[in-house]
């Protein structure tokens, strides 16, 4: 999945309100943690869950993780409340809708 082109999805002052998949992002930079604002279309709902074993809905609510290695950066798709992901994407360089805030 590439997600630069997805349309819809951008940066938010406010998370997004979706009960299938979070606004909030995890993210793990060299700084330490923090959590940044998106805001999406359904699109973005349809497509996460297309790679998540058991989909993307109300009764299996997901966020985004994003992980900072070197100067590349991957987000994961993970269940709330459960340890393993799934890989998304690799970004080189910091996505223009991720602006991290600190914890």
């Amino acid at each position: 999945m590439k997600f630069s082109q997805i349309t819809g999805i951008r940066a938010g002052r406010r998370p997004e309100v979706n009960d299938s998949l979070s606004g909030v992002v995890l993210v793990q930079s060299k700084l330490g943690r923090g959590h940044a604002f998106i805001r999406f279309k359904q699109e973005l709902v349809k497509r996460v869950g297309k790679y998540l074993p058991q989909g993307c809905g109300p009764e299996n609510p997901a966020y985004l993780k994003a992980i900072q290695a070197g100067k590349r950066w991957r987000i994961f798709a993970m269940y709330i409340g459960r340890t393993r992901g799934v890989l998304l994407a690799e970004f080189t360089g910091k996505p223009q809708w991720l602006q991290e805030r600190k914890e």
